[in-house]
């Protein structure tokens, strides 16, 4: 639990840095739970986001989700990548 506050206090920290306001993709990120225990489709996330327009990519950007690596977990998924790690999703690493 501690530690999911911190996570929740640094992106809250570089969020205000640059908040994306022209989309309500980056609330939505803010707004959802850090641990949710599902391991999502990865090349469906994949799909999606290469359909997505720039300003939608930008928060990508801003919260560390790009092509390279979504294009990554569809050939190994972060689940996989490493046994003895912590899991976490990967967006908050």
């Amino acid at each position: 639990m501690a530690r999911e506050r911190q996570v929740i206090l640094n992106e809250l920290s570089k969020a205000r840095q640059a908040f994306a306001l022209d989309s309500s993709l980056h609330i939505l990120y803010h707004v959802s739970p850090i641990s949710h225990g599902i391991e999502p489709s990865w090349p469906d996330y994949h799909a999606i986001y290469a359909a997505l327009d720039p300003c939608h990519k930008r928060v990508g950007d801003l919260v560390g989700v790009s092509e390279q690596l979504l294009t990554r977990f569809v050939h190994l998924p972060p689940a996989r990548q490493a046994v003895s790690r912590v899991r976490r999703t990967p967006l908050h690493e």
